[in-house]
């Protein structure tokens, strides 16, 4: 029981509280990674160790589990050192659909922690196991599901593991991970518009997962006109340690795709895009007329009070 009042206030207010006993959780869970490689990939197999013990150190032999994979596609990737290249910025829809069986409950996915970014989910999948008589299971994630074949960018992921006892108190252990699409990616600068009797200048750098610059690796850039998708302009390149640069000239006023496309030395590919949209010839800079190619307002700052009857 607590009892308190302000300075120069006579009423005094109260509340009440219950003290328990702390009653600990009787299991632990730990998860560790068996593939001891920096990146997994899309395709790969990778597996990971679920261990479950209680709190004397005994192995949770035999306890159910649930593990639960997720995949998302915030649709870019920023690369600190390049900050003004787009890498792997597309929008493309998801590869085949999610069947509600797949889907985790949405209330433990808000309140999970280890918080993987907004962004389509291109996969959720359950998988079921028991711990075995050393209270350890070995499960491979199902980085090879059909919905991740297409997409050649770099996607974020999240496996979570959950063991429930008798009373119903559920154990929860999670990990993110980084899922690649390639050893290597592209990046692409461009203006945000021209006009069409101006060439189109697009600056290009490929780079390797620590970011560096990577020389000699051949990469594709397309321009595609974005109604019809029909390829109006094309530049075949090997990369260099600093960016290169692709002229495309004659375009038709519209909106159109920048699309670079590289490959490491296992074929693997990396897409990246970005847009661009042209106007009807004229003497006027184009930035002149395209509000989005205007650098971004200030926020306005506001000073807010709060008053409460």
């Amino acid at each position: 029981f607590i009892r308190c009042a302000p300075p120069g206030i006579s009423e005094s207010f109260s509340t009440e509280f219950v003290v328990e006993d702390f009653v600990p959780p009787p299991l632990r869970i730990h998860l560790s990674k068996i593939d001891v490689r920096g990146h997994w990939f899309i395709g790969d197999q990778p597996a990971i160790r679920i261990e479950g013990t209680s709190y004397n150190g005994a192995p949770a032999a035999g306890m159910p589990v649930s593990v639960w994979t997720e995949v998302v596609d915030r649709g870019y990737t920023k690369i600190e050192p390049f900050r003004e290249f787009d890498f792997n910025r597309i929008g493309r829809p998801l590869v085949g659909d999610i069947t509600p069986s797949q889907r985790l409950n949405r209330s433990i996915r808000d309140n999970a922690h280890g918080y993987i970014g907004h962004g389509k989910r291109v996969i959720e999948i359950e998988e079921r196991g028991t711990l075995g008589p050393t209270g350890e299971l070995r499960v491979e994630l199902p980085l090879d599901h059909p919905n991740l074949h297409d997409l050649k960018r770099t996607l974020t992921g999240r496996v979570t593991a959950f063991i429930e006892d008798q009373s119903r108190r559920q154990v929860v252990a999670r990990e993110v991970f980084t899922l690649e699409s390639s050893s290597v990616h592209g990046g692409i600068k461009a203006p945000y518009s021209i006009h069409a009797n101006e060439p189109l200048d697009i600056e290009a750098i490929v780079v390797d997962l620590d970011d560096q610059p990577v020389k000699g690796q051949p990469c594709t850039i397309e321009v595609l006109h974005r109604e019809s998708n029909t390829r109006v302009g094309l530049c075949n390149l090997q990369s260099k340690t600093t960016p290169i640069t692709c002229r495309i000239e004659n375009l038709s006023p519209g909106d159109h795709r920048i699309r670079l496309t590289t490959a490491d030395a296992q074929g693997r590919e990396a897409l990246s895009e970005t847009e661009i949209r042209v106007y009807e010839a004229s003497d006027e800079p184009a930035d002149a007329e395209d509000e989005s190619a205007r650098p971004p307002r200030e926020p306005l700052l506001m000073s807010v009070e709060e008053h409460r009857l």
